[in-house]
């Protein structure tokens, strides 16, 4: 095993694996140098080491260099990266380390066992040298640092309260349910893991878009609107996507480990959960997101979706009104979250009432939708198909000749009064 040995030579190079202390083999031809690997460099290349000749992947890395904390895809890029500058070695035309596309890398120069006697050369000798220079160095910088950090904290500032615009910018691009402004709120949240590390509200998030990414946008030809579509539909069942979705539990589950009630880092452990099929555990964790937060909107449409897909539709309307009026209480000091979401409840309940044939409470939640969104045009088209149902063909008529002015569309607005003669 690579981690047990204290040495080893990788081309023209011998590495401490201890100390990382990087140097050129003394048989070489290149002019003598070390230098010193990172910390987590130096693990990485031990991992490498270990499974020379065999692609390692970056779940592995994360697992093996970054156990039980956050490693986004660049930082383990800018790892590689700052192991190859070590090394000489080009990403393009590599002779120790390969990129293999979608998969991870893998170690390609030979890796040989050094013993004691064998790396106590001159090149060696000066590499520690230069090494116990370096350590001088440092001690003086990190005393340099350490009293700049002093009067930092000395210092009122208002880190805490950028963190927070920092979260609240991500959730509220994560809320607008686009692919752009999911891919913002992903590096948001990952940022502000890098300023704080344990922040459970920033691990739920980076879940729940993680999530999104792949309930979504399963590819450039398929966007779907819902969990029951996508599943039905096999998006979640692939091995990239199942990839995704482990990976979005683990950040889950890093949530509810830092924070066990809170309602956030619970609501994205159920919307993994739900993602993956098991409806049970996941309701579990959404009821008991409910308990700490109970008019937690988007827990509710979840919820409700949920009873949908186990064909209770009367639970379903029940979690989808209350989602609503939460939305309605909560709207003027969460505008941004919530407009992209409440006229579609709104529909959605109204759909919910004309599969029923109520079309009279079905006509309350399409206006209801609109009041929001004046020109929502699924909502309008639902509503004028209510009106021609109930004779008012005039008015139907109006509502969507109206909407094709408006947003310049080209709806047979003659079906609605055809639904009368019908």
């Amino acid at each position: 095993m690579v981690e047990k040995l204290n040495s080893i030579q990788l081309g023209e190079w011998i590495v401490d694996l201890s100390s990382g202390v990087c140097s050129r083999a003394q048989a070489t031809e290149q002019p003598k140098e070390s230098t010193r690997l990172e910390p987590k460099a130096c693990s990485m290349l031990a991992v490498l080491a270990e499974n020379a000749g065999q692609v390692v992947t970056k779940e592995e890395l994360i697992d093996k260099v970054w156990p039980g904390s956050y490693a986004s895809d660049d930082t383990i890029s800018r790892t590689v990266s700052r192991l190859r500058a070590a090394l000489r070695d080009q990403a393009k035309s590599p002779r120790y380390i390969e990129t293999v596309p979608k998969r991870g890398y893998r170690l390609i120069a030979p890796v040989e066992r050094i013993s004691g006697k064998e790396v106590q050369d001159p090149v060696r000798s000066e590499a520690l040298a230069k090494d116990k220079k370096f350590q001088r160095i440092t001690t003086v910088a990190l005393c340099l640092i350490i009293l700049l950090l002093l009067l930092f904290w000395l210092i009122p500032t208002n880190k805490k309260e950028v963190g927070g615009q920092r979260l609240q910018q991500a959730d509220d691009f994560y809320h607008q349910m686009r692919l752009a402004d999911n891919e913002m709120a992903i590096t948001l949240y990952e940022q502000h893991l890098g300023v704080q590390p344990d922040s459970a509200h920033a691990y739920a998030g980076l879940a729940n878009a993680l999530v999104q990414r792949t309930l979504r946008w399963f590819d450039d030809n398929h966007v779907f609107t819902s969990l029951t579509q996508s599943l039905s539909e096999g998006a979640l069942s692939s091995p990239e996507a199942q990839s995704a979705l482990d990976r979005a539990m683990r950040y889950a589950e890093k949530a509810v480990e830092l924070e066990p009630d809170s309602s956030v880092a619970l609501k994205a452990k159920g919307f993994v959960l739900s993602a993956q099929g098991k409806f049970d555990e996941a309701i579990t964790f959404y009821e008991r997101a409910l308990e700490q937060s109970p008019n937690t909107w988007p827990v509710l449409i979840n919820l409700g979706e949920l009873a949908g897909a186990q064909n209770d539709k009367t639970k379903a309307i029940d979690y989808f009104e209350r989602a609503f009026v939460a939305m309605q209480q909560t709207y003027p000091q969460n505008e941004v979250q919530i407009r992209p979401w409440i006229s579609d409840v709104a529909e959605l309940i109204g759909n919910q009432y004309r599969q029923n044939n109520a079309n009279g409470q079905a006509e309350y939640w399409y206006r209801q939708a609109l009041f929001y969104t004046p020109l929502h045009e699924s909502s309008t088209l639902a509503l004028a198909r209510v009106l021609a149902d109930s004779g008012e063909h005039g008015k139907a008529v109006e509502l969507c000749r109206n909407l094709n002015q408006k947003l310049k569309a080209e709806h047979d607005c003659r079906a609605f009064v055809r639904v009368l003669s019908d």
